[in-house]
């Protein structure tokens, strides 16, 4: 006979991490879904409030939502929901795979109010779009969801307005004016090399871009990562390679 799940033991194992491999979550938290759904949705919650592991905060709410309990299965939707718009992406892409499959109309009515509470509001989609472009236009384009007049005109068109005229006025300001730019902005440090290139060596800039720095972006610099692709600089070219 299988052992029934000790509570414990099943935590222990669901906020581990399994390396970027999120369908290792699925066999333990299915059988945790469905032996003890409500406490599987107090786990969801606690984990994304105490939780460290961004792959147990995008699996485990996509496996709540296998629940019986429409209560219980909107928790799960609601925790995605709460994941910005990089991790958003991975997990409804992941959602739509492999026996944890669920709804695709339900995915994507998630995924049209998901984009219309990041982006209708101006001041919300600027500082959005300025961080998350790439995800951004594949969680439109991916499940057919259309923008709204102002975001077809910066993430699609390329219009030299908001987010887009923003790193494009860096390549006219001086070191100093760039680098308060970018400290009050809060500019990615991903978008700027694209946009300011060598004259990022610069001390004022060196040190906007050290003020401005995640720890995660910090991490990301030191090890010569890359995570969205970077918003359209000033030419024509950078334009088309982007899109």
């Amino acid at each position: 006979m299988e052992q029934v799940l000790s509570r414990n033991s099943a935590i222990a194992e669901l906020v581990k991490s399994p390396h970027g491999d999120l369908d290792a979550y699925a066999p333990l938290a299915t059988r945790f879904v469905a032996e003890d759904p409500e406490f599987f949705a107090h786990l969801v919650a606690w984990n994304h409030l105490k939780g460290s592991i961004r792959d147990a905060k995008l699996a485990l709410p996509i496996l709540g939502t296998k629940s019986e309990s429409p209560e219980l299965a909107q928790n799960g939707y609601a925790h995605l929901a709460l994941a910005s718009p990089r991790d958003f992406l991975r997990g409804c892409e992941w959602a739509r795979k492999g026996s944890h499959a669920g709804s695709n109309s339900k995915l994507r009515e998630l995924v049209a109010q998901y984009l219309d509470f990041r982006l209708k509001d101006t001041h919300r989609a600027f500082r959005a779009i300025l961080q998350h472009r790439k995800s951004l236009k594949a969680l439109h384009a991916q499940y057919h969801v259309k923008p709204t007049e102002w975001v077809e005109r910066v993430l699609f068109r390329g219009e030299n307005i908001g987010p887009n005229a923003l790193l494009r006025s860096l390549t006219t300001l001086t070191d100093r004016e760039a680098a308060e730019v970018i400290v009050r902005e809060r500019i990615p440090f991903l978008l700027l090399p694209q946009a300011l290139g060598p004259r990022l060596k610069s001390t004022p800039l060196v040190m906007a871009l050290i003020e401005s720095m995640s720890a995660a972006e910090l991490d990301a610099a030191v090890a010569g990562a890359s995570d969205e692709v970077a918003a359209p600089a000033a030419s024509a070219g950078d334009e088309a390679a982007e899109a």
